[in-house]
């Protein structure tokens, strides 16, 4: 997944990258659908800064396919998969008790996406990568 930015900060060996929404959906089938076209607000990121990009280059950012799914699914998918089997571990002892279970569910997918986050995102190789500088 590449996507292209401006450099709005740079840290030790980190840059956060200021993303325009309308440029992530140049290529995108499900634009004319989306809630994120040109009138959502700007989106920021830190990446990795091995291209040496300074405040104000213009820049591609990449992250490989297979983390940005794996990253999607633990987003959208966990939670669900834990409300629902919340809900079934807790309904047999009734329908309130189900209700009751599968906000428990939800709450631990929840914090299991949290937990997730904070150590994929100690890790370099989940960072998305400034792989080139476009302009100065």
């Amino acid at each position: 997944m590449e996507e292209i930015g401006v450099v709005k900060e740079v840290r030790g060996g980190q840059a956060q990258i200021e993303i325009d929404p309308s440029n992530m959906c140049g290529t995108c089938v499900n634009k004319e659908a989306c809630q994120l076209g040109e009138s959502a607000v700007k989106r920021y990121l830190w990446a990795q800064n091995h291209a040496g990009a300074r405040v104000g280059d213009l820049v591609q950012v990449e992250l490989e396919e297979g983390k940005a799914v794996f990253s999607a699914f633990m987003i959208f998918i966990l939670p669900v998969i834990t409300l629902i089997g919340g809900y079934l571990l807790s309904r047999p002892f009734g329908e309130g008790w189900g209700i009751v279970g599968a906000f428990v569910g939800l709450g631990a997918g929840l914090l299991i996406v949290r937990f997730m986050d904070v150590f994929f995102g100690r890790q370099h190789n989940f960072q998305p990568l400034v792989t080139r500088i476009l302009e100065q």
